[in-house]
C-alpha cells in the first residue's frame, strides 16, 4: 500500500511537471509574438 502511494506521487509530479513545461513554452511562444508586435512593452 505504502509503495503504491509512493509511485502515484511520483507519476503524479512528473505529469505536473510536464504540464508546467508545456504551459511555460506556451507563454514563451506568447511572450516572443508579443515582442515582434510591441517591442515598446518589453523595454521596462
Amino acid at each position: 500500500m505504502e509503495s503504491q502511494q509512493v509511485t502515484m506521487y511520483k507519476n503524479n509530479s512528473g505529469l505536473i511537471a510536464k504540464t508546467k513545461v508545456n504551459e511555460y513554452k506556451k507563454g514563451l511562444c506568447l511572450t516572443e509574438k508579443l515582442v515582434r508586435v510591441n517591442p515598446l512593452l518589453f523595454l521596462y
